[in-house]
C-alpha cells in the first residue's frame, strides 16, 4: 500500500466510523519488508530511501512498516532479514478486518461463536460478544455435552432415591399406607433419613411415622415394626426383601419399588402387598439408570408379559447341605445308603458328614452298622433349626453396640458385609439415625458406634481378585433345546431373535479375595465426594464358583488394529454381560458380580470374561449361566449396539454397571462391542468346527 492508497482508505474509514489507525500504519516511504513463516520478519530501508527518510522515519514508524517485497539486500550486501508485522488497532480492529473479509459461510460460522455482524453485505463490521453472548455460547456448550449420553441440563434427571423419598414423603401426608421397596440396606436408612428431613419441613409430627425393615435387625424389633404396620401406628415403611415374603402386615395402599428387584416374581409379591381384600392400590416402579431397567421404561409391556422364572438353587453347595444335615438328623438319623438319604440329598452328603463329624455335630449312631452308615445329632443345642439363618448363608457375624446407650446391641451383621457397613471413621444408619464408628474389633468381632447429626455418609473403596482354581467344562445346551425368546410372553421381532450358541464357557471353583482400600465421604442428597480416607482391613477371602470364557488372541489384535485400549474393552463386555444375566437366571447384583479393573492396577490379568457368584461356597448361578453363555453374549451385544450414548466410556444404559467396585473408571464401549462381536464370531466358527469334526467321525464310524 502507498501512502496515497492510505490516505484514501483513511477517507473512506472515517465515514463509517472506523479510527485511523484501525486501517492500517501509515507507509514509510522506501521501506521493504520480508514476512517468512518460520522466522520472524525484520525490515531494513533501502540505502536511497533511507537518506530519504531522513528524520521524518522515527524508530516507531520503521516498527510500523507495512508489509512489501523481498528479495533485495542491505547497505552492504547483506540479505534483508526478515521482519513479522503485528497488526494495528488491537483485538478489536482483527475481528472488524476478520469479518470484512468473510465469506458467508465464515460469517455464520462468527455468530455461532457469538460474534454479531451487523449491517448486510455493505456493512462488514463486527463486535466483539459481550460477556452475556460468552455467558449463553458456554452453557449451550456445557449443555450439548451434559453426561455420557448427551442429555440437557435441564432435562438432566435427579438422584432415583430422592425421587423415591420425595413420592414416600408425599404418600405419607395423603394418609397412604405405603411400602417402599429398595435393593440395600444403605438405600434403606438414606430413604428414610431423607424423608424424615421432608416431613420435619412439610408435615412436622410425621417424621416417626416410618421406619426401617431390613435383614440385620432383631427378630424383637421386625415383629415391633410389623405390628406397628400392621395396627397403623406406621404409615410407611422402608424395607429389604426381606419383608417380601411370610410376613402379615395387613392392607396397604401403596407400594414403590426402587429398581427392577432382579426377577418378575419379587416384583410380583412385593406389588402384593398393596390392594388385599379387593381394595383399590396402586404399585409404582422407579428405574435406576442400569440397563435392564431403562430396557424395561422404555418396553413396559416387556416387563409385565414376562413368567414368572423358575429359581436356580444348587442343593449340594456344601454350607446349605450342612445345615440342612444337622437339622435332619436332630430329628431322625441319618442314613447314608444309595436307597434313603443319599438319594435325597445326592452323594455330597457324605463328604458334608464327614465335616459334620470332625465338628462335634454328628456321630455314630449306637445301632449303626460296622461302616458307620447311620449317623445322629450330638451338638449342644437341642434345636439347631433354631440357630440357622434363612436370610443369610454367613454364620459368622459381627455386632454393632451403642455406647450411649450402654452397650446395647443395634444388630447383627454378616462377616462378608461387615466391612462395608463397619469400620473406624464409618457412618452406620440405623432406623433412619446416623450413628458414627468409633471403634471396630476384629477378635471380638464387635463395632461400637455413638450416635453423631452428620449431614454425609461414607462408602468403601474395595479391590476384588478373583482366582479359578481350576474347572471343568460346562455341560452346553442340548441341541432340541429352545433358548429364552427375547421377553418370555411377548413376540419377539424376527430380527431381535436369539439362536443357541455352545461355548467354551467354564464353571470352575474359585477364591475370591477382596482388598479394602478406604473410604470416602459423600453429601446426602447432592452425592458429591469431599473427603477420601485410607483403611488398614485385613482381606476378605472366601471360595465361590465362577463361569468364565477365555478370550482367543484375535480379541487382543483386533482391539489393538481399532485403537481400543483391551482393559477398558473387556472391563465394558463384562457389564453388558453382568447386566442381561437377569433375563436368563433368577439373580440380583448382590447375587453375582464380574471382575472390575482398577485404574491404578498393573498387574498381569487373565484374558476372560469372568461372572462369580457372590455367595460363599456359590448357590448354583454360575453353573447355569454356563450352559447358556452363548445366548447371554448375543443378548449383552444387542444391549451396547442398542444404546444411542455417543460417550466412548458408555454410559448406565449400556456399559456402565451401578455395583462396579471401581466405579465405572476403565471402560471403552467402542472397545466392548468390538470383544463381544469378535467372541461370539469366534466361537460360531469353533462350534461349527466342532460339528464338522462330529459328522466326520460319524462318517467314518
Amino acid at each position: 500500500m502507498t501512502e496515497a492508497e492510505w490516505l484514501a482508505a483513511v477517507a473512506i474509514g472515517r465515514k463509517r466510523g472506523l479510527a485511523d489507525e484501525d486501517v492500517g500504519p501509515r507507509p514509510v516511504p522506501g521501506a521493504r519488508v520480508q514476512h517468512d513463516s518460520g522466522s520472524s520478519p525484520s525490515m531494513q530501508p533501502s540505502p536511497a530511501s533511507s537518506a530519504q527518510a531522513g528524520p521524518s522515519a522515527t524508530k516507531s514508524d520503521l516498527a510500523s512498516t507495512p508489509q512489501g517485497t523481498s528479495g533485495r539486500q542491505g547497505p552492504r550486501g547483506e540479505p534483508v532479514r526478515p521482519l513479522r508485522i503485528r497488526s494495528g488497532g488491537g483485538l478489536r480492529a482483527s475481528m472488524q478486518r476478520l469479518a470484512g473479509s468473510a465469506d458467508p459461510a465464515s460469517r455464520r460460522q462468527l455468530r455461532g461463536r457469538g460474534v454479531v455482524l451487523e449491517g448486510g453485505a455493505g456493512d462488514d463490521r463486527a463486535h466483539l460478544p459481550t460477556s452475556q453472548d460468552w455467558k449463553h455460547h458456554t452453557l449451550a456448550q456445557t449443555r450439548a455435552r451434559h453426561g455420557a449420553a448427551g442429555v440437557l441440563q435441564e432435562n438432566r434427571r435427579g438422584s432415583p432415591i430422592m425421587e423415591l423419598s420425595c413420592l414416600l414423603a408425599e404418600a405419607v401426608q395423603h394418609g397412604l399406607r405405603t411400602l417402599a421397596f429398595c435393593m440395600t440396606r444403605k438405600v434403606c436408612e438414606l430413604v428414610t433419613a431423607y424423608v424424615r428431613e421432608i416431613l420435619q419441613h412439610t408435615a412436622p409430627g410425621l417424621e416417626e411415622s416410618i421406619a426401617v425393615y431390613r435383614a440385620g435387625y432383631s427378630p424383637q424389633e421386625r415383629r415391633e415394626v410389623e405390628q406397628a404396620l400392621h395396627d397403623g401406628r406406621l404409615m410407611a415403611v422402608a424395607a429389604t426383601n426381606a419383608l417380601e415374603l411370610g410376613v402379615d402386615i395387613g392392607s396397604l395402599d401403596l407400594t414403590l419399588h426402587l429398581g427392577f428387584p432382579g426377577s418378575v416374581a419379587s416384583l410380583w409379591q412385593q406389588a402384593g402387598r398393596a390392594g388385599r381384600r379387593e381394595q383399590p392400590s396402586m404399585s409404582i416402579l422407579i428405574g435406576w439408570e442400569s440397563p435392564l431397567d431403562q430396557y424395561f421404561m422404555a418396553q413396559p409391556a416387556r416387563l409385565f408379559g414376562r413368567p414368572i422364572e423358575h429359581a436356580t438353587i444348587d442343593p449340594a453347595q456344601p454350607m446349605v447341605l450342612e445345615a440342612h444335615a444337622v437339622c435332619a438328623a436332630a430329628e431322625l438319623p441319618l442314613v447314608l445308603t444309595p436307597d434313603l438319604d443319599l438319594a435325597c440329598f445326592s452323594t455330597a452328603l457324605r463328604p458334608v458328614c464327614e465335616n459334620l463329624k470332625a465338628s462335634g455335630l454328628l456321630g455314630r449312631h449306637p445301632g449303626s452298622a460296622a461302616d458307620h452308615s447311620m449317623l445322629h445329632y450330638t451338638g449342644q443345642f437341642s434345636n439347631p433349626a433354631a440357630k440357622i439363618s434363612l436370610r443369610a448363608i454367613d454364620p459368622e457375624r459381627f455386632a454393632i453396640v451403642n455406647e450411649a446407650a450402654g452397650g446395647t446391641v443395634l444388630e447383627e451383621i454378616e462377616e462378608s458385609k461387615a466391612f462395608f457397613e463397619v469400620y473406624d471413621g464409618a457412618v452406620y444408619m440405623y432406623q433412619g439415625r446416623t450413628y458414627l464408628c468409633v471403634k471396630l474389633d476384629l477378635d471380638a468381632r464387635v463395632a461400637i458406634v455413638r450416635p453423631a447429626d452428620v449431614k454425609y455418609y461414607t462408602a468403601v473403596s474395595d479391590m476384588t481378585e478373583v482366582q479359578v482354581q481350576g474347572g471343568m467344562p460346562s455341560f452346553p445346551a442340548p441341541p432340541a433345546a429352545t433358548p429364552p425368546p427375547l421377553d418370555p410372553g411377548v413376540d419377539a421381532k424376527p430380527e431381535e431373535a436369539v439362536h443357541l450358541l455352545s461355548t467354551s464357557a467354564t464353571c470352575a471353583p474359585a477364591t475370591i479375595t477382596m482388598r479394602f482400600l478406604g473410604f470416602k465421604r459423600v453429601w446426602r442428597g447432592s452425592g458429591v465426594v469431599f473427603d477420601r480416607v485410607e483403611l488398614f482391613l485385613p482381606d476378605m477371602r472366601f471360595s465361590t464358583d465362577a463361569t468364565y470364557i477365555r478370550l482367543p488372541h484375535i480379541v487382543r489384535l483386533s482391539l489393538r488394529d481399532a485403537g481400543q485400549g483391551f482393559r477398558e474393552s473387556v472391563h465394558a463386555a463384562a457389564h453388558a454381560v453382568l447386566s442381561v444375566l437377569p433375563l436368563f437366571i433368577m439373580c440380583g447384583s448382590n447375587d453375582v458380580a464380574t471382575e472390575c479393573d482398577n485404574p491404578y492396577d498393573t498387574r498381569y490379568k487373565p484374558e476372560r470374561l469372568l461372572i462369580y457368584d457372590k455367595h460363599p461356597g456359590g448357590i448354583g448361578l454360575c453353573a447355569a449361566a454356563a450352559g447358556l453363555f452363548g445366548q447371554i453374549l448375543i443378548r449383552a451385544l444387542q444391549l451396547v449396539e442398542a444404546c444411542e450414548c455417543t460417550s466412548d466410556i458408555g454410559c448406565p444404559c449400556c456399559v456402565q454397571h451401578v455395583s462396579c467396585s471401581q466405579y465405572n473408571t476403565v471402560l471403552s464401549k467402542p472397545g466392548g462391542v468390538l470383544v463381544l462381536q469378535t467372541l461370539i464370531k469366534w466361537e460360531e466358527e469353533r462350534a461349527a468346527q466342532t460339528r464338522q469334526l462330529e459328522l466326520a467321525r460319524e462318517e467314518g464310524a
